[in-house]
C-alpha cells in the first residue's frame, strides 16, 4: 500500500515536469545598454583614434544567484539592486551554473558605464568572478569588471 502511494507521487511529479517542460513558461526582464556586451557579440568596423575619446577607468560590480528545485527541472536566476530593482527569470531544462555569471556580468558592465555619463563602451574589460555553490540547488556569482570607458564621437564631432 505504501509503495503504491510513492509510485503515484513519483508518476505525478514526472508528469508535472513533462508538462512544464512542454510549455516553457517564463518571464524575463532585461536592461541593456547598446554596446555594453561581451567581446565577440558586438561587431563594428575598427575605430580610428580620432573617432573616439577615452573617458577614463571604470569599474562596476554585479551579483546574481541561481536556485534550482532538483530533481524537478525548474530553476530561476535572480538579481537585486537598490538602484535598478529586482530581476527574476524562471527557466526549465538548462545547465546549472552558467546563467548567474552572465547576468552578473551584464549588471557589472551596465553599472560601470553608468558611472561615467557619456560612456558608450568598455574597451578591454577585465572580469573578476567569485562564485559560491551549494551543490546543484543554489549558487551566487559576484562579478567585478574594470576597463577603460570610451565615448564614440558623433559625425559632427569628428568633422570639427
Amino acid at each position: 500500500m505504501e509503495d503504491d502511494v510513492y509510485k503515484r507521487l513519483f508518476l505525478l511529479l514526472c508528469t508535472m515536469a513533462l508538462l512544464l517542460s512542454l510549455f516553457q513558461c517564463g518571464t524575463q526582464m532585461q536592461m541593456k545598454v547598446p554596446g555594453a556586451t561581451y567581446p565577440g557579440e558586438l561587431r563594428f568596423e575598427e575605430l580610428n583614434r580620432n573617432e573616439y575619446e577615452v573617458l577614463g577607468e571604470v569599474m562596476g560590480q554585479g551579483k546574481a544567484s541561481y536556485t534550482g528545485l532538483w530533481p524537478i527541472p525548474i530553476f530561476w536566476f535572480s538579481a537585486s539592486d537598490e538602484k535598478y530593482g529586482d530581476v527574476t527569470s524562471l527557466k526549465l531544462w538548462s545547465s546549472f551554473g552558467i546563467g548567474e555569471v552572465n547576468i552578473a556580468k551584464e549588471i557589472a558592465v551596465y553599472k560601470a558605464l553608468e558611472s561615467i555619463p557619456d560612456a558608450d563602451l568598455i574597451i578591454e574589460p577585465r572580469y573578476r568572478v567569485v562564485k559560491k555553490s551549494w551543490a546543484i540547488w543554489h549558487s551566487v556569482a559576484v562579478v567585478e569588471v574594470k576597463g577603460k570607458a570610451i565615448k564614440i564621437k558623433t559625425d559632427k564631432e569628428i568633422k570639427h
